[in-house]
């Protein structure tokens, strides 16, 4: 038989279109057992040889995010603090919110090219802990009660039924989930509400795995907003990553996230269920069965306000980091909160520092020269003296198993940089009792979030320029405006932060909005 005529049969076989009556005969069996064979082998070759080079990527991603993250901290950490610099001109603040802007949208693909290659590798994992659930909400909530309020949307946190104290889950993989679709949410409501939900949908049950029985509930997290809504063309799509949907206003701000966050809610057994209507806006939810350590059920939370302080003796806070811009940054930050903070610029200074200082609270690097994070941990947990001290790692290593090893050697817990604030208050909540002083004023109705518009005339002339694309015209507008009236405040804000995103159809949209 021709070598030809053999790799036709075996062409054939492997692609499931063969006759094997009419095509193979005892005399072929032979050769083609033998290219079937080499085939099988050359198979195999190529899938160790993809499965080295995804290693590879996944290794040198994972390298890449944590240089990318040291410096991004550093330049987000002083946008933000000049954006508080009441004397900047309207044209330094314009650069400074770009800075920022462009600094969080590299973090956060830096993030999620990252996740995205560890699932796709089959190399991300769940770590699963007990988590106090009602501080976990909490803490979540009040990051999104402050976005929310600055941007003047309404955020209301509904928990219409009593929930476990503690569960058993993944917390930093389930926090990324819920911070998703609240960002997304967020994100894409420029007017009205967002609605976050937490509810027990069963009685907490017994099941029975390999033998034991143990306690689980489910969970059902729900997200709804009155945002621009998603077309059903698109609702097939955007959990796919790399996909572009047709909505240009969503396309730009969706990213990965969708996609990374539908195969972490699998990794847990469930899946991100949506529906929505364009122009109304949209619900996303998940359930979760659970298994609980605490059958004790804790009543509906009240949101806190924005902490603004604390009353009483001063927490003493030492910062330990071995960039110097780092320490700077974080002493501005948590001043204005009123710690007493004090900081070091390695593990042995920290040492030699926190007997002198006698901190509450440790804020410590993972990665210093001479000593890191968790040697010093270490140490520090072997001295009778700090045995109840908070200790809070920080790092901009993203690694998954980063936040068990710190757990493991004594730190109470984790945070990844740049550092949220607000998350590292709810932090230091959980572990001390503090007297937090809060903001006076909290807009939680939405029929109160009514918004001063300028006249109608300066509405038209703006809406023209954007149906023109002048962005520089919409900017020297909203100057004009801003000159006639203080109250006009939250809608020049508005309209600016779509022009400097280049988003003129948006501020179309908003304009007939308001013109209703």
């Amino acid at each position: 038989m021709s070598e030809k005529r053999i790799q036709d049969k075996v062409e054939a076989i492997l692609n499931n279109s063969y006759q094997a009556d009419a095509l193979i005969t005892d005399a072929d069996l032979p050769e083609i057992i033998s290219q079937l064979r080499e085939s099988h082998l050359a198979l195999q070759e190529a899938k160790i040889s993809a499965e080295e080079a995804n290693k590879t990527k996944s290794n040198f991603l994972a390298d890449m995010s944590h240089e990318l993250r040291t410096p991004l901290s550093s330049i987000l950490g002083y946008a933000q603090i000049l954006q508080m610099d009441p004397n900047l001109s309207e044209g330094q603040a314009k650069k400074v919110a770009a800075i920022q802007s462009g600094g969080e949208h590299l973090i956060t693909l830096t993030s999620d090219i990252l996740d995205i290659s560890k699932i796709e590798a089959g190399r991300m994992e769940l770590y699963l802990s007990e988590l106090e659930l009602p501080d976990f909400i909490e803490s979540i909530v009040e990051m999104f009660r402050v976005t929310t309020n600055q941007k003047g949307v309404s955020f209301k946190y509904d928990q219409p039924t009593p929930i476990p104290l503690k569960i058993i889950a993944d917390e930093t993989h389930l926090r990324q989930v819920l911070i998703n679709l609240l960002g997304n949410a967020v994100k894409f409501t420029e007017q009205g509400h967002v609605d976050f939900m937490v509810e027990l949908t069963e009685s907490i049950t017994t099941r029975h795995v390999e033998g034991n029985a143990e306690s689980v509930c489910t969970l059902k997290f729900t997200i709804e907003d009155s945002g621009i809504g998603i077309a059903q063309e698109d609702l097939e799509v955007i959990f796919s990553p790399f996909k572009q949907v047709n909505n240009e206003s969503l396309a730009q701000g969706a990213g990965l996230g969708l996609a990374i966050s539908q195969q972490l809610t699998e990794m847990m057994g469930s899946k991100i269920q949506v529906t929505s209507v364009v122009g109304q806006g949209s619900r996303f939810w998940l359930e979760l069965t659970l298994p609980v350590t605490s059958t004790e059920l804790k009543e509906p939370v009240k949101t806190a306000k924005t902490i603004t302080g604390f009353n009483g003796t001063p927490l003493k806070l030492l910062i330990v980091d071995d960039e110097r811009n780092n320490r700077i940054l974080l002493r501005k930050r948590l001043k204005k909160f009123g710690f007493k903070i004090e900081d070091a610029a390695d593990g042995i200074y920290c040492l030699e520092k926190a007997e002198q200082f006698q901190p509450d609270i440790i804020l410590l690097d993972l990665h210093m020269p001479n000593l890191g994070g968790i040697e010093l941990t270490q140490q520090l947990r072997a001295m009778p003296s700090y045995q109840d001290v908070i200790i809070i790692a920080v790092s901009a290593d993203s690694k998954p198993d980063i936040r068990a090893e710190t757990l493991e050697v004594g730190c109470h817990d984790f945070l990844p940089k740049p550092i949220d604030i607000q998350e590292l208050l709810s932090i230091i909540d959980l572990y001390l009792e503090v007297d937090w002083t809060y903001e006076a004023k909290e807009n939680s109705d939405p029929n109160q979030l009514s918004m001063a518009l300028p006249p109608l005339t300066e509405r038209i002339a703006l809406y023209n320029l954007a149906l023109d694309g002048d962005i520089d015209g919409i900017i020297d507008q909203l100057t004009q405006i801003e000159q006639l009236n203080d109250s006009y405040q939250m809608f020049i804000k508005k309209i600016r932060d779509h022009a400097e995103n280049y988003q003129t159809d948006v501020i179309c949209q908003l304009l007939e909005k308001y013109q209703e």
